[in-house]
């Protein structure tokens, strides 16, 4: 060990040292830090053995039994010896500093100390009952010098040095210690409560379905290999949200000290001074790929940025809902599609086609001329002008010939391919084929 602390009195004559040292595993309660251990795969152990690596020349023998970490560890705000006092407690056991040695020296669990028996001098002093590990315990003060570890056989039982007091009287060496069972060094778990509810800063390294691999920003390097997968949970749910991408920034919440909820749950902006994307009254969703959803104060809708035209579905207080697009627009629908309004307006510069797509497809197409085409062999007219259209009906079919060109030519607006006529009708309606002609009441 070391020197810590020297103090002189001087009464009379007589001058009176105080020295006060500690064992060498003082560096290791110097210095707090931050840290995590990512690597789920890694033992007790071996955390404690690289946690221990950090301070030159340390030494840690362990003993008992070891287990996988499972969950992440995160040593905040404390020093490497509050850090392993507590990595030991989750074994449920001591960490036991050596006082030889120039370096640091500890062990975790019971130290393997030599079999000793107590001579005739050995005198007890003090006998108790620890209710918390359930066992006796007696406190012997005696001239011989035993080390943390050791088995004494005194009184035909046999017991373990569990701590060591020694003092110098009149220039003799005296020791008191405690003996006690193998219940004497375990410990209780215990966590650091600061951890839970933190909000650690991160960088996503890598993104698997609803899943991140993160490095934090209290650690210099993190392999994305021994990365631990936080579970992205965003505070909406999954209502609404993007997965983070590669370099984002986000936080992990540690949701209990213990392990095991720990989540990423959001991202963390960073262009947001002078970002006119940020108005309180706008709302915008974007992924990516560029798409966004948008919501402002009077218009809403969903927009595609990566195009230079535009392909938008806007709905506005002004102009109602509107749908641009630079290349098709598809309804497709199980049963029927309805349009309904004052003023339905279809435009388009090469050609407007209507298509019954079934069994017995029914076309209409505007292009160069208006066309129809369908399985049946009837068209049905009606208008408000000219003179009355000779009417043929299923049931009564009559031979009644044309005798006006330009009725004809007001009241026929479409036609239908049909078998070549054979009457005197095909010269009069000069090449426009129809087999049935109807008139109704209604006016267009």
């Amino acid at each position: 060990g070391r020197i810590r602390e020297v103090q002189m009195t001087h009464e009379g004559t007589s001058y009176h040292v105080t020295v006060t040292g500690v064992s060498m595993t003082e560096q290791l309660d110097l210095l707090k830090r931050d840290r995590s251990f990512q690597d789920v795969s890694m033992t007790y152990r071996e955390v404690m053995e690289q946690v221990a690596a950090g301070t030159p020349g340390t030494k840690l023998w362990f003993h008992g039994a070891d287990r996988a970490i499972q969950s992440p560890l995160y040593q905040i705000g404390e020093t490497d010896w509050e850090f392993l006092r507590r990595l030991a407690g989750r074994l449920h056991t001591v960490l036991v500093p050596s006082e030889y040695g120039t370096f640091a020296r500890l062990h975790s669990g019971v130290p393997d100390g030599e079999m000793r028996r107590a001579d005739s001098r050995t005198v007890c002093v003090q006998t108790g009952y620890d209710r918390r590990n359930r066992g006796t315990w007696r406190r012997v003060r005696t001239h011989q010098i035993w080390e943390i570890g050791d088995r004494i056989d005194w009184e035909g039982y046999q017991y373990i040095v569990s701590s060591k007091v020694c003092q110098l009287k009149r220039g003799i060496l005296e020791s008191s210690y405690m003996l006690a069972g193998t219940t004497a060094f375990w410990s209780q778990q215990y966590e650091n409560p600061h951890l839970t509810g933190l909000m650690l800063p991160a960088v996503v390294l890598d993104i698997q379905e609803e899943q991140v691999k993160v490095r934090f920003d209290m650690d210099l390097v993190q392999q994305i290999k021994t990365a631990y997968w936080y579970p992205w949970e965003p505070e909406m749910g999954n209502l609404a949200y993007c997965m983070p991408e590669k370099g984002e920034q986000v936080y992990i919440h540690i949701g209990n000290a213990s392990g095991g909820e720990d989540r990423a749950v959001c991202g963390v902006r960073r262009n947001g001074r002078g970002n006119p994307a940020l108005k309180s009254t706008h709302r915008y969703f974007t992924t990516k790929d560029q798409k966004r959803l948008y919501l402002e104060p009077d218009v809403m809708g969903f927009r595609d940025l990566k195009q230079k035209k535009p392909l938008e579905l806007k709905l506005s207080d002004e102009a109602g809902a509107s749908v641009a697009s630079h290349r098709s627009i598809t309804l497709t629908a199980k049963d029927t599609i309805g349009l309904k309004g004052s003023n339905i307006v279809l435009q388009a510069p090469k050609e407007i086609s209507l298509v019954k797509r079934a069994v017995s497809p029914t076309v209409i197409n505007m292009c160069n001329g208006f066309d129809t085409v369908g399985a049946a062999d009837r068209v049905t007219m009606g208008g408000g002008k000219g003179d009355q259209f000779p009417v043929f009906h299923q049931s009564e079919e009559q031979n009644d010939t044309f005798t006006d060109r330009k009725t004809i030519e007001k009241c026929v607006i479409a036609s239908t391919p049909a078998m070549e006529l054979t009457d005197k009708l095909e010269r009069q309606l000069e090449g426009c084929m129809v087999k049935r002609l109807e008139t109704s009441s209604t006016s267009v």
